[in-house]
C-alpha cells in the first residue's frame, strides 16, 4: 500500500506539473512523460477506496479505545495512591500544624489547605503532595 501511495504521489505531482490526466475504466489514471520515462499511477476504485476508509476508521477506533483504557488505568492508579483527607490531616498534625481547614483535593493531585503554622502561629496556605503527604509549598496568608 505504501509503494502505491508513493507512486501515486509522485505521478500526481508529475501529472499536475504537465497537466496530464484522464479516466480509464472506473479508476482515475494520472500520467506524465519526461525524457522518454513515463510514470503512471491508478487510484483505487470506489469500492477499494471505501474499504480503505473503513479500515482506517477501524484502526482509529482501536487507537481511541487503547487511549481510553490507558487513561482509565492512570486514573485508577492515581486514585489508589492518593492519601485520604484524614491521612493528610494526620500528616500535617504530626509536623505541628493546627486549625487545618478548607482542605480540598485538586485535579493536579495536590491537596490544598489552610492551617496555623507551628513555629509562628500564623495562618498559611499549604499545597500538600497527594501521594506522600509532604508540604510542597507554603504561603503566608
Amino acid at each position: 500500500m505504501t509503494t502505491n501511495k508513493t507512486t501515486l504521489t509522485l505521478a500526481m505531482a508529475a501529472a499536475l506539473a504537465t497537466g496530464a490526466y484522464g479516466l480509464a475504466g472506473s479508476t482515475w489514471t494520472h500520467a506524465a512523460e519526461s525524457g522518454g520515462a513515463r510514470a503512471v499511477a491508478t487510484t483505487p476504485s470506489g469500492e477499494d477506496a471505501a474499504e480503505d476508509a473503513r479500515e482506517a476508521a477501524d484502526r482509529a477506533n482501536e487507537a481511541a479505545e487503547d487511549a481510553n483504557e490507558a487513561a482509565d488505568y492512570a486514573a485508577a492508579q492515581s486514585q489508589a495512591s492518593r492519601l485520604t483527607r484524614a491521612q493528610i490531616v494526620a500528616k500535617l498534625t504530626a509536623v505541628g500544624y493546627t486549625d487545618i481547614h478548607d482542605l480540598e483535593f485538586g485535579e493536579d493531585g495536590v491537596w490544598k489547605a489552610e492551617a496555623t503554622e507551628p513555629n509562628t502561629g500564623e495562618e498559611v496556605d499549604l499545597w500538600i503532595d497527594g501521594v506522600d503527604g509532604h508540604v510542597l509549598k507554603k504561603n503566608d496568608d
